[in-house]
């Protein structure tokens, strides 16, 4: 009877170990989005050797019909393979920057992604972009 006792223990053990919940914690999370303070190593923008302001300074351009003064943040995601996805206005000056300001990061070259551990993740940027009317 002790016997019996001993592989039931044994065998609960195991299954306990081995089971898919256990399994399935210990492999790395691939749809979790980490902010930029979480990371290793922070995604890098280096197109033509230009920084991300340089860049997009390079391609702005200030429509006419805009009188504004401030300030527009945008939030986006670099994901796993470097591709800006999910951008959202955080901070507004009104539709017409804030459609430039999407306008410039819809067409943006891939960045190196960010890093945990080596691996590639998905991280949570934001930019500010200011206007000033002089």
């Amino acid at each position: 009877m002790k016997q019996k006792n001993k592989i039931f223990v044994i065998l609960a053990y195991i299954l306990l170990c081995f089971s898919p919940t256990t399994l399935f914690s210990q492999v790395e999370d691939s749809t979790k989005i980490y902010q930029y303070f979480e990371v290793d190593e922070l995604p890098k923008f280096n197109y033509e050797d230009n920084n991300l302001s340089e860049y997009l300074w390079s391609k702005f351009y200030w429509p006419n019909n805009v009188g504004a003064t401030g300030e527009v943040v945008v939030s986006y995601i670099v994901n796993a393979n470097g591709k800006v996805e999910n951008l959202k206005i955080v901070k507004s000056l009104g539709s017409i920057c804030d459609e430039l300001v999407l306008s410039l990061f819809e067409n943006i070259p891939k960045f190196e992604p960010g890093k945990i551990n080596g691996k590639t993740v998905k991280v949570r940027m934001f930019f500010p972009m200011k206007f000033i009317l002089k």
